[in-house]
């Protein structure tokens, strides 16, 4: 199970990086890709199913956890051309996740090894379960339509930005929702086939429902699968991966709990802290958003707040027009400031074709150079001087 987890997180990472340097090649050209889901589903199969058959899935669940810490560290240490800047800030949210991980790991249900599995389809109608996995399923089909499926102008407000932090979370808990089901499938065909080895034959009671319990696992798999690399195409590896596992690790034991019936025979206690923990995970992922949203209000105030104060450019160019009657500088570029920076830069046409950068240093030429990753209005001088002299940047 261990091995498994490591291997997740390697996929995860992969993922990540077919993300940013392949989604500009064709499907069958993306190897990480390839290389990614292999890490991802593949290699887990054989393991989980061993450790499905002779685990309870309860206590194999919270070993979710492992993910997470491996994968921030593989971000950190910049592993599979992923380049993010992990922060202080955001170890500790995850050490505050894994705790609460921790204290479900300790106080949740732990399933029994020895289900009767002629009382399969007992357990498949369970009304709790019914309800339960009804509306994750309902909650994966209403995330794809309003992400991938239905284009009404009506749902257009429903439908958050591509790289926003809700489309993040929002396929980490659809994701999430395929693990819990695919999990506890694995464990029921997992088991299944322990018991046809040493049968050496099914009961004919349960053919139905395995039947069953494998085209619900082949289709959540898949599902989970292209939710998993849409959750780490639109976010940051700091926020979807810690997202995407406790999410995976707290309902996976909901799912099996109610699934077997585990909550029937906890104790007061063990359920008030193996809710706490659960509320734990919930605030570090609430955290960790508030984190990353935090830092994209700075970098947006910081790249519009340079606007609103005259630079040295600003100046000599406001004094030429003035004392120059009609042969002033144009604007040419506003380059916003670079990723956690507090100063921009201008470039501004004089006379005669020289060019001014804002920083006190002047070049002649063409004046036609461009600085920094994007330029944007500079502001009203160019409708200014665009009217003024009919000339156009």
């Amino acid at each position: 199970a261990i091995l498994a987890q490591l291997s997740g997180s390697a996929g995860l990472m992969l993922l990540k990086s077919s993300s940013l340097y392949e989604y500009h090649l064709p499907p069958w050209r993306r190897w990480r890709l390839f290389a990614g889901i292999f890490f991802q589903a593949v290699v887990p199969i054989g393991t989980d199913s061993f450790a499905y058959a002779v685990c309870p899935l309860s206590l194999l669940a919270p070993l979710s956890g492992i993910t997470i810490a491996a994968t921030i560290i593989f971000t950190a240490a910049r592993c599979c051309g992923v380049r993010e800047p992990v922060h202080a800030s955001d170890f500790a949210v995850v050490a505050l996740i894994i705790a609460g991980v921790t204290m479900v790991n300790i106080y949740g249900p732990h399933s029994s090894t020895n289900v009767d599995m002629t009382e399969l389809q007992s357990y498949l109608l369970k009304p709790e379960w019914l309800w339960f996995s009804c509306t994750a399923a309902g909650i994966v089909v209403l995330w794809l339509a309003i992400y991938v499926l239905v284009d009404f102008e009506c749902l257009n407000w429903l439908r958050p930005h591509p790289t926003s932090i809700f489309t993040t979370l929002g396929c980490a808990l659809g994701a999430a929702c395929c693990s819990m089901i695919t999990q506890i499938f694995l464990k029921v065909i997992s088991l299944a086939a322990r018991e046809a080895i040493e049968y050496s034959a099914f009961a004919e009671e349960e053919i139905g429902p395995l039947a069953i319990s494998g085209a619900i696992l082949v289709v959540s798999a898949i599902v989970q699968l292209y939710l998993i690399n849409a959750t780490m195409s639109s976010g940051k590896v700091i926020i979807a991966v810690p997202a995407y596992s406790s999410l995976t690790i707290i309902l996976t034991i909901f799912g099996s709990a109610i699934f077997y019936g585990d909550f029937e025979t906890m104790e007061l206690q063990s359920k008030i802290n193996f809710g706490i923990g659960c509320g734990i995970v919930i605030i570090g992922i609430f955290l960790l958003s508030v984190l990353q949203w935090c830092r994209q209000m700075r970098k947006q105030r910081g790249a519009k707040g340079g606007h609103k104060q005259p630079s040295e450019g600003d100046r000599l160019l406001a004094a030429k027009r003035d004392g120059a009657g009609g042969a002033g500088g144009l604007p040419l570029t506003d380059h916003s400031p670079s990723e956690g920076g507090d100063s921009q830069s201008q470039s501004y046409v004089l006379d005669g074709g020289s060019s001014y950068n804002g920083d006190g240093a002047s070049t002649f030429g063409d004046g036609a150079s461009t600085y920094g990753d994007g330029a944007s209005s500079a502001g009203d001088y160019r409708s200014e001087y665009r009217s003024e002299y009919g000339r156009h940047v």
